[in-house]
C-alpha cells in the first residue's frame, strides 16, 4: 500500500503509466497524486519523454490514426481500413453470445451485433440492432487494453455520467450503461450522417449560411454542458456528428469531459486535447473553463469557412 500522504513512490510512477501496478497499489498512487505536487510534475515528465510517446503512438497505430475519435466514425461509412475493422471483429466475436442471425457477429446482452464501425484510442464503436425496440444503435465498447486498468474504466464511467446528465437535441444521448463484465460500454443512438469533419474533407468550404447554422448549435450544445459544469476539452470537426438529413448536428465523444470539481482525474497534469483545435492554456497544461470550448468552436468555424 501507498499512503495518499505519506513518502514518494518515484520508481512506482513508470508502471503506473504502463498499467503494471496491481488494482490496490494504483489506487493508492492516484490517491498519493493528489496530494503530492513533485509526483505530480515528476509523472507529467514522464509521460512526456519520448521513449513513452513511441511506445504509445506504436500501439495505437495498430488500431486508429491518432486523429480519429470512435464516435466520430458511428456511420456506417466512416473510414476504418478493411484490416483494422477485420481485426477488430475477430477479438469481438470472442466476447459475444451465439446468434441465429448469419449477418451479424454475435449478440452483447441481447443485442445483435452486425459490424465494426469504427475505432479509437479509447475504444471500439459497434453497430447493434435492438430487437425489442426494432432500431439500430451504436455502442462504444472500452479498449481490452484499458479496460483491465481501473483508473481508465473510471475514466470510461465518468464519461458516461457527465453526457447523460446533460438533455440536448444537440448532444448525443446516452441511453444505458454497463460498467460489468470483461469490457464496459456504453448504449448510443446511431448517428447516420457522418461527421463534420468528413464533410469538410468532402466538400470543402461550407456555405457561411451552414456555417452559421452548425455553429449555433454547437454553440447551444455547450451552453447546456457548460450550466452542468462540464467542458468538453476536445471540440473538432471529428467530433461534430450531423444527423441523416443534414440538417442537425450533435456533439460527441465527452471522453476528455471533466467535471469542474473532479480533482481526482486531473491531478496528473497531462494535456488531452487534439492540438490544431486547442486553446493556449491548454495546451499549456493550465487549468480550463467554458472559454476554452469557445476558443476551440471558433477553429471549428475557421475549419467551416
Amino acid at each position: 500500500m501507498i499512503a495518499s500522504g505519506g513518502p514518494c513512490y518515484s520508481d512506482r510512477l513508470v508502471r503506473l503509466l504502463e498499467s503494471q501496478l496491481s488494482a490496490t497499489d494504483e489506487r493508492a498512487v492516484t490517491e498519493h497524486l493528489d496530494h503530492c505536487t513533485a509526483c505530480r510534475e515528476q509523472l507529467s515528465q514522464l509521460a512526456g519523454t519520448v521513449e513513452l510517446w513511441q511506445e504509445t503512438r506504436t500501439v495505437l497505430s495498430d488500431t486508429t490514426e491518432l486523429s480519429h475519435s470512435p464516435d466520430q466514425v458511428q456511420s456506417a461509412t466512416a473510414g476504418v481500413t478493411a484490416g483494422a475493422a477485420q481485426s477488430s471483429s475477430n477479438w469481438i466475436a470472442g466476447l459475444l453470445e451465439p446468434s441465429d442471425a448469419t449477418d451479424s457477429l454475435g449478440k452483447l446482452d441481447g443485442r445483435t451485433v452486425q459490424s465494426v464501425i469504427g475505432q479509437g484510442g479509447m475504444g471500439v464503436v459497434l453497430k447493434v440492432w435492438d430487437e425489442q425496440l426494432h432500431r439500430p444503435l451504436a455502442i462504444k465498447l472500452l479498449s481490452p487494453m484499458l479496460a483491465s486498468t481501473g483508473t481508465a474504466r473510471q475514466r470510461f464511467f465518468r464519461e458516461a455520467q457527465a453526457v447523460a446528465a446533460v438533455v440536448h437535441p444537440n448532444i448525443v444521448p446516452i441511453y444505458a450503461v454497463t460498467c460489468e463484465g470483461a469490457l464496459p460500454y456504453i448504449v448510443m443512438p446511431l448517428v447516420g450522417g457522418g461527421s463534420l469533419q468528413q464533410r469538410v474533407e468532402r466538400d470543402g468550404p461550407l456555405p457561411i449560411s451552414d456555417v452559421l447554422s452548425i455553429g449555433l448549435q454547437i454553440a447551444e450544445a455547450l451552453v447546456a454542458a457548460h450550466k452542468q459544469g462540464i467542458i468538453h476539452r476536445d471540440i473538432k470537426p471529428a467530433n461534430i456528428l450531423i444527423d441523416e438529413g443534414g440538417h442537425r448536428v450533435m456533439l460527441s465523444d465527452f471522453g476528455l469531459a471533466r467535471v469542474l470539481d473532479d480533482a481526482s482525474m486531473t491531478a496528473s497534469g497531462l494535456v488531452a486535447g487534439t492540438p490544431n483545435y486547442m486553446s493556449p492554456e491548454q495546451a499549456r497544461g493550465e487549468s480550463v473553463d467554458a472559454r476554452s470550448d469557445l476558443y476551440s468552436l471558433g477553429a471549428v468555424l475557421y475549419t467551416m469557412a
